[in-house]
């Protein structure tokens, strides 16, 4: 048991990391029916995440604006250092229309289809958006399967099925397309097993599964949906501490009968734990950067246990200058290492059709600079875009980019976007044209007074976006 638990302990990443917490408690709905006042709930939540290092936000009933608002600003916070831990819980109505959920803001009338398709958020976009903060790890607590009224053609009770990007680990209050009553069941399991000593967020993602299960007479199952998630340890404590602490439960054995019921995407990495060794990490940016360690067989893996000595790293990506270095591995090492681009990419020329705002106008204009790129609402982006002697781009010129990279253009299925980001060709071609996979671009089509039409070239998806909302502003002459 000491070993396990030093292991554990090692896994906990070693070092201090930025922990951020986002609590989105939504029950005042106008057309849909008024849940419960969670806030007593959420305040024994936000005790639990403040304890274990959390910087935590609550923002209770919001509408449409300021629900995708929350989240990018969720999405900045994580930003501020790879290393941030991500940890966001939502209560309040939750629905799926044509196999896809959505998150619903207190002033969405869920009858009415184009309300929800284009006022309510989708839970795959808030992924990307996330996902697009680049931090190690996140964290995503989703109660919101209630009993909705969708009286829209395909519109469905429940939550739909996921791809979650690497390193998030999603939990659904129950099974897709199944309704979680408006109970605690969900949030007591959430706070009681953020609180177990040395257990990594995997296990604790099935064993709230497993409470809930068991509490309902496996009426309600917790689904868990997990892609390459690191084994981080929130609560980490040493033997005696545990020993000494009241009423804690051990952390439960994941292989139970209910496994079968889950919906994982999760890939295991190998188990180490012999005392005479030392852990290794190495957080490369760009992230999917590929780590090598040149004088062993074993292949690299994050927490990798080597006994002490030399060894040769190397650190490469296409389109980045390799890095090889050697370490003398005398005590448990964490390590930062970021690769610099063999290139810039080509300056617009006069003949180029595309405009990349300077940094001066950019902000001059009400925009900023958020990883070398200028975003902006689109009302600042049209601005920049004149002040750059050009406009916003049209659907077909983005379109054009896409298609001549080998995309789907307009894709609007599951299936689709899996083939786009599974494209590699494609996510290299429009990478090098000068494009971006970290949100979305404006185009100039406008819709009412509150919306815009943007691009996302990860999976090459579009939609309404609100023009409150700070997208990527290129430009074409």
């Amino acid at each position: 048991m000491k070993l396990f638990t030093l292991f554990l302990l090692l896994l906990s990443l070693l070092h201090a990391q930025p922990r951020e917490a986002l609590i989105i408690a939504n029950h005042d709905y106008k057309y849909i029916t008024v849940l419960d006042d969670p806030s007593s709930h959420v305040g024994r939540l936000e005790k639990s995440l403040t304890a274990l290092g959390f910087h935590v936000q609550i923002k209770s009933n919001l509408n449409s604006e300021h629900l995708e608002e929350s989240i990018e600003q969720f999405r900045y916070r994580l930003s501020k250092d790879r290393s941030t831990i991500g940890f966001l819980y939502y209560t309040g109505h939750g629905c799926q229309l044509e196999h896809r959920g959505y998150l619903i803001p207190t002033n969405v009338d869920t009858q009415k289809r184009l309300k929800i398709k284009h006022h309510a958020l989708r839970i795959d976009e808030m992924l990307e958006t996330i996902d697009a903060a680049n931090n190690r790890v996140n964290m995503l607590f989703l109660d919101a399967c209630r009993d909705v009224p969708t009286g829209a053609k395909g519109g469905t009770k429940g939550l739909g099925q996921l791809i979650t990007p690497k390193g998030t680990l999603v939990v659904y209050a129950t099974e897709a397309g199944k309704i979680a009553r408006d109970n605690q069941n969900f949030i007591n399991a959430l706070i009681e097993n953020i609180k177990q000593p040395n257990q990594s967020i995997r296990d604790m993602g099935f064993n709230i599964s497993d409470d809930v299960s068991n509490k309902t007479n496996e009426t309600q199952i917790p689904v868990v949906f997990a892609k390459r998630v690191p084994s981080v340890v929130l609560n980490v404590q040493k033997e005696d501490q545990i020993d000494n602490i009241q009423n804690t439960k051990p952390a439960k054995s994941t292989t139970t009968g209910l496994l079968k019921k889950r919906e994982v995407e999760e890939e295991r990495t190998p188990v180490i734990t012999t005392n005479n060794k030392y852990t290794l990490t190495i957080n490369p940016t760009p992230s999917h950067a590929t780590v090598k360690i040149m004088n062993i067989v074993p292949a690299y893996y994050d927490g990798i246990a080597l006994k002490q000595g030399k060894y040769v790293l190397r650190i490469l990506l296409k389109g980045y200058k390799t890095k090889e270095f050697t370490i003398n591995l005398k005590k448990d090492s964490h390590y930062d290492i970021v690769l610099s681009k063999l290139a810039k990419a080509p300056k617009v020329t006069s003949n180029s059709k595309w405009i990349t705002p300077s940094h001066s106008i950019c902000k001059a204009n009400g925009g900023k600079i958020y990883k070398g790129v200028c975003e902006a609402s689109w009302q600042d982006a049209k601005k920049i875009c004149r002040a750059s002697g050009g406009r916003l781009p049209s659907r077909a010129d983005l379109h054009s980019v896409i298609s001549s990279c080998g995309g789907i253009a307009d894709a609007d299925n599951s299936a689709e976007w899996s083939k786009n980001r599974e494209n590699k060709s494609y996510q290299s071609c429009y990478k090098r044209k000068g494009f971006s996979d970290n949100a979305w671009y404006w185009t100039r089509r406008e819709g009412d007074s509150s919306s815009a039409w943007g691009v996302y070239f990860g999976f090459c998806e579009e939609g309404w976006r609100y023009k409150s909302s700070r997208y990527y502003a290129l430009c074409v002459r």
